[in-house]
């Protein structure tokens, strides 16, 4: 017997905290602040917004607050109240709001701190915002962009690979796109061509061959230029 007593006891210590905050979220006043027309960064604001408050059930009337002093009031649900920073100073303000319930408890929201601004500015910080984010949106698109091969640089517009001999190419701004393709001519076999930009695996595999012609073609030279010292050494004892 004694050891359900103290389970009871344990069990009515557990959901008496749970019951209180259940009914203190139940009388708590929200304040929240939505946009109708006009701009918004951050806490700068400038246009028409509206205070929107939510609370008990039994809540009839909403005061609400700028900078402590009451502006308006709504006696019916949804309580809300629309306003325009251009009819108020400029600056940073408090927004609050105040509830009565219909056993007269009086309830306090949270508070919301705004700064209103000129048009020019919202628009200034916005622009500001968008311009950096272009600005990221090129970088990462220069240092990821498909067409750039690893060992090379081939540009804005990426590189090709040229059908006919292999070697890889940059694009230039003045080639012409039709459906096809580019139509460009390829600067190591002088041929023209229509070729899609190459991704950086085709542009990779296409250096590496440049590569090995040009080790190739290093790698001959001497030999060509001994056949040759030979021939004009052969030459002089033919007289």
């Amino acid at each position: 017997m004694k050891q359900r007593l103290i389970l009871a006891g344990l069990w009515l210590l557990l959901l008496l905290p749970a019951a209180a905050l259940a009914q203190a979220e139940s009388d708590a006043l929200v304040l929240r602040l939505s946009r109708d027309v006009g701009g918004a960064l951050g806490a700068s604001i400038q246009g028409r917004f509206s205070y929107r408050v939510t609370g008990p059930a039994d809540l009839v009337r909403v005061e609400f607050l700028m900078d402590g002093a009451v502006i308006a009031a709504d006696s019916a649900p949804p309580f809300a109240f629309r306003f325009d920073t251009a009819d108020f100073s400029l600056g940073t303000h408090r927004l609050s709001a105040r509830g009565y319930t219909a056993d007269g408890r009086l309830l306090q929201s949270n508070e919301l701190t705004r700064q209103f601004v000129p048009a020019w500015r919202v628009y200034a910080l916005t622009g500001g915002v968008v311009l950096l984010v272009v600005l990221v949106q090129v970088v990462t698109y220069l240092t990821t962009r498909p067409g750039k091969g690893p060992g090379r640089d081939y540009g804005l517009l990426g590189g090709v690979v040229c059908p006919y001999c292999g070697h890889p190419a940059r694009i230039r701004w003045w080639n012409l796109t039709p459906v096809a393709g580019r139509l460009l001519r390829c600067p190591h076999c002088r041929r023209w061509h229509f070729s899609r930009r190459a991704t950086p695996a085709m542009l990779a595999s296409a250096e590496a061959f440049a590569a090995e012609l040009a080790a190739e073609a290093a790698a001959a030279r001497p030999e060509a230029a001994a056949d040759r010292q030979r021939q004009l050494d052969g030459s002089r004892y033919d007289r």
